[in-house]
């Protein structure tokens, strides 16, 4: 039960038992919770109150979304079982093999496949079921998956005291194992932080105007920090000047200034102009000492015409000036100083062998599997001359960062290779790096890899119906499918394992890759099969025949060429490839092999210049060459996911 209790001589005033409780006109309510058992709670992702109040989960069951969904396997009347596996619900739920028979990758057989072991009907792989984890009968504990015959946590989550948690939103366990939240206080992206209209002060989260002092103390003594031991920001933010000038015309200015308290890099410009109608807006800014002069374009819809300096080094000084109306009117001239990059970001190589011919533009990338332990790696940008303009913590083994079609969001996804359909996470944050939501709903199997819609919508592939789907949200949250099952688009080959997809807006269409078959096909927006290019037994009536061995990466040029990147199998150097798209017979017409290769991932996009960008992905290498395949330059990091080059960081993708 929520107790209120009043303290006499001051109206208004209460105090609430449980701190996680408001208190409005002397009575205690939930923060946007349920009352379950005298506690606020989250009826969302509560294990022993799933949806409802009581409703508790079963063993190997989490709670998501108000619904008690299986941590691995298949919910067979309330119990988590591998359809593939368990001879008693082989390939489906309530389908029992015969006393003589084996379940072997979802099918009664007589025997096991190659590389499963028998356990009592089951056939296993234990290299990587929870269940038979190394062997028969060896099963991980709660939260974890086997890797490589050995149990561990799962993508994202880290062991704290033996347990596996997501220090990225844990509370007790808040950017690292020993860092809890004080009372009151929620985990948000690896930092604590108190509810909306409240701070941190003198050890508590109270209401903004009853924190005495200017300036908080934090539970951990940071300024501002809700965590009862210290926490770091990811940059330094300056304080907003605001100014009135005339402008070129007969306007007046209003102009406020400053910088993301979450990224340094990040210029925020508000202003208003008198004495004339505005119809379009753009602020033009360059470094002080000179080079390239990027335009952000002003959303007139947008309160107090607020617009973001994206693409800005650190620690550097910029100028920048606002036109309006094409040149009706101009601002004076004004500077702006960004501050430092976070030390989060990893450590950068670089060669430059020929500066003169690098595409200009930026590369917007994450660390890929080498972030695999780490709860705070960026997802971030590089310009091309190699400097860091932009970065926000990522999900663990990040595979893919990219700017949503409008240019305000970043999406970023975990690899989540294991086929859970609840361990994985898609975040999407501002690109100013101040709201983040992590684990967007109905894309916890999201894996590999996603595009962007216009609308601010992803489209992702999802590990769903002991395969994979295509689904695509909306900011808001609606779930739409484009296909239920990847295997109605292509003969399947061992495991389910599309990895690569990307929107064509020029026909609505989408074009994805699988690593097991050897193939791509496009589909159309709806989901209607085109055609197939390599692989064999085509399901599409239009079929492009070639061979190779592993794909990740692509980019569909326009003039209907198709390049990607050829993993290989255990090899030292994985090639480029470019087809031309010929019936029966796809047509090579170029390919470039470099002493670099990459067993996973790997990109491949050709540039607005004419340069191919290249990414080894395991190898840590992102690889520029020029159209006689001349190195033009190289960075490399410990690891890389899938990396996109943009000429600009406003509007819509490059593919």
């Amino acid at each position: 039960m929520c107790v209120a209790l009043v303290l006499l001589g001051l109206a208004g005033t209460s105090a609430c038992k449980d701190e996680s409780v408001s208190c409005t006109l002397s009575a205690c309510e939930c923060q946007a919770l349920s009352e379950c058992e005298g506690a606020c709670i989250d009826t969302r992702t509560d294990d022993d109150h799933c949806g409802a109040c009581g409703v508790a989960c079963g063993a190997g069951q989490t709670c998501e979304d108000g619904e008690c969904r299986c941590d691995h396997g298949t919910d067979c009347d309330d119990s988590c079982v591998e359809t593939d596996a368990d001879p008693t619900n082989c390939g489906a739920c309530g389908q029992e093999c015969a006393a003589d028979e084996v379940c072997s990758l979802g099918e009664c057989a007589l025997e096991c496949a190659e590389d499963l072991t028998d356990c009592s009907g089951a056939c296993e792989d234990t290299l990587s079921s929870p269940l038979n984890c190394g062997g028969c009968g060896v099963e991980c504990a709660p939260g974890q998956l086997c890797f490589d015959g050995e149990c561990a946590c799962a993508d994202g989550f880290s062991e704290c005291g033996g347990e596996c948690v997501d220090l990225l939103a844990d509370a007790d366990h808040c950017g690292a194992c020993d860092t809890p939240c004080a009372s009151g206080a929620s985990c948000r992206s690896g930092d604590c932080a108190c509810p909306d209209g409240q701070t941190a002060c003198d050890g508590d989260c109270v209401p903004v105007d009853d924190c005495e002092t200017s300036s908080s103390t934090g539970m951990g003594g940071e300024g501002g920090s809700a965590s009862s031991a210290t926490s770091t920001s990811q940059g330094g933010g300056g304080g907003a000047t605001t100014t009135s000038s005339t402008g070129s015309g007969d306007c007046v200015f209003s102009i406020e200034d400053e910088l993301s308290s979450a990224i340094a890099t990040v210029g925020i410009v508000s202003f208003s102009a008198s004495n004339i109608s505005l119809e379009k807006a753009e602020i033009e800014f360059t470094r002080a000492e000179g080079g390239p002069t990027y335009v952000a374009p002003v959303d007139l819809d947008e309160p107090n015409l607020r617009t973001l300096l994206l693409g800005m080094k650190g620690e550097t000084d910029y100028e920048y000036r606002i036109i309006l109306n094409d040149g009706e009117c101009t601002s004076p001239t004004r500077t702006i100083t960004t501050g430092p990059v976070s030390n989060r970001v990893p450590s950068i190589g670089m060669d430059r062998p020929r500066p003169a011919a690098v595409a200009p533009g930026f590369l917007v990338t994450s660390s890929g599997i080498g972030s695999a332990n780490a709860s705070d790696t960026p997802a971030f940008i590089l310009d091309s001359e190699g400097d860091v303009v932009w970065w926000s913590a990522a999900p663990p083994s990040c595979s893919r960062a990219k700017m949503d079609w409008e240019g305000t969001h970043m999406y970023m996804m975990m690899l989540n290779v294991r086929y859970s359909p609840i361990a994985g996470n898609v975040r999407r944050v501002s690109m100013d790096g101040l709201t983040v939501e992590d684990k967007l709903s109905g894309l916890t199997g999201g894996h590999h890899d996603f595009t962007v819609t216009p609308g601010g919508n992803i489209v992702a592939i999802v590990h769903q119906n002991q395969c994979s789907g295509i689904l695509e949200r909306t900011p808001a949250g609606e779930i739409t499918s484009i296909v239920d099952d990847i295997h109605s688009l292509y003969e399947p080959v061992g495991d389910c394992h599309p990895n690569s997809i990307h929107y064509h807006p020029e026909d609505e269409s989408f074009t994805v890759s699988d690593r097991n078959p050897d193939l791509f096909v496009k589909i159309s927006r709806t989901g209607e099969l085109e055609w197939q290019f390599g692989g064999t037994n085509p399901l599409a009536s239009v079929h492009y025949e070639a061979t190779w061995n592993v794909n990740h990466g692509h980019h569909l040029l326009p003039n209907g060429h198709f390049l990607f990147f050829n993993n290989g199998g255990a090899v030292t150097q994985s090639p480029v490839l470019e087809y031309e798209l010929t019936e029966p017979e796809a047509t090579l017409v170029w390919s470039y092999t470099a002493d670099y290769s990459s067993g996973t991932l790997g990109d491949v996009q050709r540039l607005p210049n004419g340069n191919t960008l290249i990414t080894y992905s395991n190898a840590g290498v992102i690889r520029e060459i020029d159209s006689d395949s001349r190195l033009v330059q190289q960075f490399s990091l410990p690891s890389v996911g899938y990396v996109e080059h943009r000429a600009s960081l406003y509007g819509p993708p490059p593919r």
